[in-house]
This record gives C-alpha cells, sequence and structure tokens, in this order.
C-alpha cells in the first residue's frame, strides 16, 4: 500500500437563481463558486427556481408559485371565412399576447380572432406573475 502525493482539490459551488428586482421574474439558473456572488449585479434567490412556474416576490424575496390564469375560450375550431370568430376572455387588461400577427397589449380582457388561413394559429398569453399560457385555434 502507497500513499500518492496527489491531492484532491474539493471544489465548492452554489446554484442561485438571479432574477428581476422589479418584478421578481426568474431569469434562469447559474452555478457559481462562493467567491462569484460578490460579482453579480443582479438580485440572487439561493437555489434553484423553475422560470416556467415560480419566481420571487419582490417585497420579501421569498419564491412564489406562479398562478394560472383563469381564460375562457368559446371555441378552438373556426371556418377560415374571416366571419367566423374565436374569443378569447378572462386575460388580465396590460396583458402581453404573442399571436400570428405580432404582438399585442390587450386592454380590455378578450381577444377576438378570425382568420381566412386555414390552419392551426397559437396564441401565447403572458401575464406575469401568472404562468404563461398558450392556446391554438383551429381554421378550416
Amino acid at each position: 500500500m502507497s500513499m500518492s502525493d496527489e491531492t484532491e482539490t474539493l471544489q465548492v459551488t452554489i446554484q442561485v437563481s438571479p432574477y428581476d428586482a422589479a418584478t421578481g421574474r426568474v431569469l434562469g439558473t447559474l452555478t457559481l463558486p462562493p467567491s462569484g456572488l460578490p460579482l453579480q449585479t443582479v438580485p440572487l434567490y439561493l437555489g434553484v427556481l423553475d422560470s416556467a412556474t415560480q419566481y420571487v416576490d419582490p417585497a420579501s424575496g421569498e419564491a412564489r408559485e406562479r398562478p394560472l390564469l383563469d381564460l375562457t375560450v368559446d371555441t378552438t375550431t373556426i371556418r377560415a371565412d374571416g366571419s367566423d370568430v374565436a374569443t378569447i376572455s378572462g386575460i388580465p387588461p396590460g396583458t402581453v399576447v404573442y399571436s400570428p400577427l405580432g404582438r399585442h397589449v390587450i386592454d380590455d380582457g378578450v381577444l377576438e380572432y378570425t382568420t381566412v388561413y386555414p390552419g392551426d394559429h397559437r396564441f401565447v398569453i403572458d401575464a406575469f406573475p401568472a404562468q404563461r399560457q398558450e392556446v391554438t385555434i383551429h381554421a378550416n
């Protein structure tokens, strides 16, 4: 039995979740050595958070679950005739909705959609801190 002159170096790291100071939106996850913590320029939550389902309460610094929106979709299938309408309601005022036509801000809580183009039309509703939700309207 012989002893080796080689020594193992223990690497200590910390997992953190940086977040937006104003909103609490989680920006990702970092693995850092403790010496890297003071170099960060955004607030850090110690631990790993899932940005899709969690956020940091800016007032308390505590992790919170992102709630689901209470949306109502009257139909997910419409005729591609330019007059048949699908309505999504329950959208909080000021919410950003991404659609086949671009980015829109919904101020009245309702999105009405009609099209002359057949196919699936996807809407992404981003009402932070609520979880992002997708609605697909099929036009035939």
